[in-house]
C-alpha cells in the first residue's frame, strides 16, 4: 500500500516550477519505505522516483534500504530490498535492469536481451555503463547513488525512459545530454518532448571542490550558457519591455564581473560559490551540479519548465545515503524509471 505523505514545491536557485511528491510504501518486512517523485510525470504512463534509505533490511553501514550489490552489503538483504520496489511496481524482480557504474560516459539501450541484467548480482550487470534507456514496458531501470546526481528522463512522445548516473565526471562530461542524443538515434527522441527529474544528490552548498575543478566547471559552463545568453540578448533587443534587473536577480562580487559565465535565463544560481565551512579558516569553492546539468539540458533543447530539481541535498539530509558524509562506508539509493 502506498500513501502520499507530503507534496513540496522546490523553490531553489534553478526555479523549477513543478512539485515533487514523497510517497510512503507499507512493507511487511520493516517500517515503510519512501521515495520522492516529480508530479509532472504523473500524467504519463511512466513511474519515476528516487528512494530514501529507510524501510529495508540491510544492516550497518548500509542501514537499511540499500539497493546496490557493489557496496559490500549482504546480497540476500539487497535482494529482499529490491523485492520491495518490484512489488510496488507490480513486476517480477528478475526484470530489474542495471549497469555496472564506472563514472563513465556510456549510455546503453536496453533491448530484450538485456532485460534483467544485474537483477540479482553485479556480476550480471551491464559493464561500463552509467546510463540506460528503453522503450520496453514493465522493465524497471535502476541506477545507484549516494551523492552523485541521479537523472531520470522520459520522452513523452516516443514513450521511452532513461536513468543517468551523473557524478561530477558525468556532469562535466555531459552524460545526461549524451543519453538524450542516444535516445534520439534509437527512437527519434526530441529534447523538447523530454521531462527530466534530478533526484537526491549533493547540493550546491555541500559539493566542496578544489580550485582546479571549480575552474573546469566554470569554463565548461561558460560554453554551455553562451548560446543561451546570446538568445536572451537577441530576444531583449526585439522587446520593448524594460531589461532592468529584477528583484529575483542576485548580484554578487563574482557575478557582476562575469554575468554571462555565471548566470542563465531567469536563474540567479552561480555555478561556483565560495563558502566558509564550519571550522574552516577560508572560503572554498562549491560547485552547483544541479544548475550545471539543468543548463546543459536547456542548451540541448529541453524546456526549462520540463526540468524538476528535487532539491534534496543527500549530504545533509539523513534520509539519504551520503558517500561524503559517511566516509565512503554506506549504502546506495536507487533512481528507478519504468514505462507502464
Amino acid at each position: 500500500m502506498a500513501t502520499v505523505i507530503v507534496a513540496v514545491h522546490w523553490k531553489g536557485d534553478n526555479m523549477s516550477t513543478e512539485y515533487k511528491t514523497i510517497i510512503s510504501v507499507t512493507s511487511q518486512l520493516s517500517e515503510p519505505w519512501q521515495f520522492e517523485s516529480p508530479t509532472q510525470f504523473d500524467r504519463y504512463p511512466v513511474v519515476m522516483g528516487s528512494t530514501y534509505r529507510e524501510g529495508g533490511v540491510s544492516k550497518e553501514p548500509c542501514t537499511s534500504l540499500n539497493l546496490a550489490f557493489h557496496v559490500g552489503d549482504n546480497p540476500d538483504d539487497v535482494v529482499k530490498n529490491r523485492a520491495l520496489l518490484a512489488s510496488y511496481l507490480h513486476v517480477n524482480p528478475a526484470r530489474m535492469t542495471c549497469g555496472n557504474q564506472v563514472h563513465g560516459l556510456n549510455a546503453v539501450q536496453i533491448t530484450e536481451d538485456f532485460i534483467g541484467a544485474g537483477a540479482f548480482g553485479e556480476s550480471t550487470a551491464i559493464n561500463d555503463c552509467d546510463a540506460i534507456f528503453t522503450n520496453i514496458p514493465n522493465v524497471p531501470l535502476l541506477l545507484f547513488t549516494a551523492d552523485c546526481v541521479a537523472v531520470g528522463i522520459y520522452d513523452t512522445a516516443q514513450q521511452a525512459v532513461a536513468v543517468v548516473h551523473a557524478g561530477w565526471k558525468g556532469a562535466i562530461g555531459h552524460l545526461p545530454v549524451i543519453t538524450i542524443q542516444a535516445m534520439t538515434k534509437a527512437y527519434g527522441t526530441k529534447p523538447e518532448d523530454c521531462i527530466v527529474f534530478l533526484g537526491p544528490s549533493i547540493g550546491p552548498e555541500s559539493f566542496e571542490v578544489n580550485q582546479e575543478l571549480a575552474d573546469r566547471f566554470v569554463k565548461s559552463y561558460e560554453v554551455i550558457v553562451k548560446p543561451l545568453n546570446e538568445d536572451e540578448h537577441a530576444d531583449n533587443t526585439k522587446s520593448t519591455k524594460s531589461t532592468e534587473p529584477t528583484e529575483s536577480t542576485e548580484f554578487t562580487e563574482s557575478t557582476e564581473s562575469s554575468m554571462d559565465v555565471l548566470l542563465t535565463r531567469g536563474s540567479s544560481a552561480p555555478i561556483v560559490r565560495y563558502i566558509k565551512r564550519p571550522g574552516a579558516e577560508v572560503e572554498t569553492p562549491h560547485v552547483n551540479l544541479w544548475e550545471f546539468i539543468r543548463a546543459d539540458l536547456v542548451q540541448l533543447g529541453v524546456p526549462n519548465d520540463n526540468i524538476t530539481i528535487g532539491g534534496t541535498d543527500s549530504m545533509v539530509d539523513e534520509h539519504c545515503f551520503s558517500y561524503r558524509r559517511e566516509a565512503g562506508k554506506t549504502g546506495r539509493m536507487a533512481m528507478f524509471g519504468m514505462i507502464k
